[in-house]
């Protein structure tokens, strides 16, 4: 039996800044995960640029659409514009859903 779906779209293509995929839109939209149920189906699709930072001990980061460049070198520049791998792992983490 199917459910209720809901979809969170996150696009560049929106004049709305509630709908853009920033840093703050994109954690805010996997936070709001954590509303599932262990018996909802989860599917997350990012579509971007990205960047590696740190060498082999380092991490991807997703870039946001409030990223203005793919140097990352500044810690606080990476917190502010990009989700890094292991942030989105986490993230994921938090979800009940068991089919993700």
């Amino acid at each position: 039996q199917m459910g209720r779906l809901r979809l969170t779209l996150l696009t560049t293509d929106q004049k709305d800044a509630a709908n853009r995929p920033t840093r703050a839109n994109v954690v805010g939209a996997l936070e709001s995960l954590r509303k599932s149920r262990p018996q909802d189906v989860v599917v997350v699709y990012l579509a971007g640029h990205g960047a590696n930072e740190g060498g082999a001990e380092g991490d991807y980061h997703f870039l946001a659409a409030d990223a203005r460049g793919g140097t990352l070198t500044d810690p606080a520049v990476r917190d502010a514009v990009a989700v890094s791998s292991r942030q989105l792992a986490d993230l994921l983490r938090q979800v009940p859903a068991q089919k993700q």
